[in-house]
């Protein structure tokens, strides 16, 4: 009876201290003049009237700091708290960024830094485009996007793309679709000793493209997503590519004899981001899952299936030394696919969101194949660590805060490509281990902006500076 009474005792006691640690959280956010007050709460780990434990708190606050960075909303976020007796007032401060950005645009259409570079260099301006780019954002104060961007000359081309997050707010489902078309008079089929081949005489239209999508995200937090997606595409290539002494040779990097096709797609992703802060991450992981399946229903004789996963960690090791590594690995099941639809270190790709196929050092190359494992180490230390600053001298509020690193970079990376398809295989770099060592200079600006200038040497012994703007390790 006695010790009954003692359990009960110290059951009741331990339940009367966890209840005075425990705070009911009063939210008030200030500083909104676009944007509706209930993005800001879906976001936030915490919620109104929550009672959360004492020792929650920080990590809590950290969260909630991230992710309203991660909106790429606000120039700064500011979390204030006030505890009265069990009460927990927390002030959100925040300020708006500037939303709508438009550019000229004008270059040559290559298919990295590393190519329209060497093209400025033997002032090749066969490939010659213009035009403009609109980047509207936060239409309606939902944190919409609208991206057009229109291109004339060598290529033409007209992408248009909208972002609707919370189509569903209950359900927590977000929407994007988009419509791109591009008529090339040149376009890059093949590779010989893994450099690129162009084809098409510049004078008359060689292939046409055309892609329209339509995709859902599931939130089942801010950090774990899972997004789907149905695709149509159609190629459509002049008629030259099956006549005359070159149709024997094009002809390989089609599924049959026709110079058009087109097929639907299935895409979906899965994934868990814990970084800081998704633009230049310093801590946190992510994994990422994805797959996608084409072909089915099609009269283009087009069918595969892809699978792919990928690992990112990022250490803080001190104040200003960061360590990350990275890996990834996509295989295609199926040898009935088209040669654009292959796997390609060495230019940008749509196929999956949020993954890298860039193999430093390797820039000159585009290597290609259908079954791809890719490691990447790198060491991190801040010459200016990552912090949000003022510029009194801008007057423009909107304009003149913002975050600003600096960091020194040491990297390697390693890449093995493999390629079982039945359409064109350079077997230059395939079934091989290819590495590349390097340092680097990473600057992270204003309005999520990033450049990493790169020296690499990759195992051939070649060296060479590059430039790049995406986050390396995703």
């Amino acid at each position: 009876m006695r010790l009954t009474l003692c359990i009960f005792l110290l059951i009741a006691f331990q339940t009367q201290v966890k209840a005075q640690d425990s705070l009911v959280v009063n939210l008030e956010v200030i500083g909104l003049k676009k944007t509706l007050p209930w993005v800001i709460y879906l976001e936030l780990p915490i919620h109104q009237g929550e009672k959360i434990h004492k020792e929650q708190l920080t990590p809590l606050l950290d969260q909630s700091k991230q992710n309203l960075y991660n909106l790429a909303l606000f120039n700064e976020v500011k979390i204030d708290t006030t505890q009265k007796a069990t009460q927990l007032f927390v002030k959100i401060q925040l300020k708006e960024r500037w939303y709508i950005w438009g550019s000229p645009r004008i270059g040559t259409e290559e298919r990295n830094s590393y190519d329209f570079l060497s093209a400025l260099q033997r002032r090749n301006l066969d490939r010659l485009v213009y035009g403009g780019y609109l980047q509207w954002q936060n239409l309606t104060g939902r944190n919409e996007w609208l991206i057009l961007d229109v291109k004339a000359g060598f290529s033409r081309k007209f992408k248009a793309d909208f972002i609707r997050p919370y189509l569903f707010r209950k359900l927590r489902i977000d929407m994007a679709t988009g419509y791109h078309f591009t008529l090339d008079k040149q376009a890059i089929l093949g590779t010989a000793q893994g450099k690129v081949i162009w084809r098409g005489d510049n004078q008359s239209d060689f292939r046409r493209t055309q892609l329209a999508y339509l995709s859902l995200r599931k939130r089942f937090t801010p950090r774990l997503q899972l997004r789907a997606e149905i695709n149509w595409q159609r190629f459509q290539y002049a008629d030259t590519v099956l006549q005359g002494s070159e149709a024997q040779d094009l002809s390989s990097f089609l599924v049959h004899s026709t110079n058009q096709f087109q097929y639907p797609s299935l895409t979906f992703s899965f994934f868990r981001d814990e970084r800081d802060i998704k633009t230049y991450p310093l801590k946190g992981y992510k994994y990422h899952i994805f797959g996608r399946y084409a072909g089915f229903s099609t009269n283009g004789g087009v069918n595969f299936g892809r699978m792919g996963f990928t690992w990112a960690h990022f250490l803080p090791l001190g104040r200003r030394w960061n360590f990350s590594y990275g890996l990834q690995y996509v295989n295609t099941i199926g040898k009935n696919l088209p040669w654009q639809d292959k796997i390609f270190l060495g230019t940008r790709k749509r196929e999956f969101s949020g993954i890298n196929h860039e193999l430093r050092g390797y820039q000159a190359f585009l290597l290609v194949g259908t079954e791809q494992a890719m490691m990447k180490l790198e060491a991190k230390w801040a010459i200016f660590p990552y912090q949000t600053i003022t510029l009194p001298f801008i007057p423009v509020k909107k304009l003149n805060q913002g975050p600003l690193g600096i960091y020194l970079t040491a990297w390697m990376d390693q890449a093995w490509l493999n390629d079982n398809s039945l359409t064109f295989a350079d077997p230059t770099y395939l079934n091989q281990w290819l590495m590349a060592y390097g340092a680097g200079l990473n600057i992270i600006g204003f309005y999520d902006m990033l450049l990493r200038v790169e020296y690499g040497w990759n195992r051939m012994g070649q060296g060479g500076l590059y430039f790049q703007t995406t986050v390396q390790i995703k």
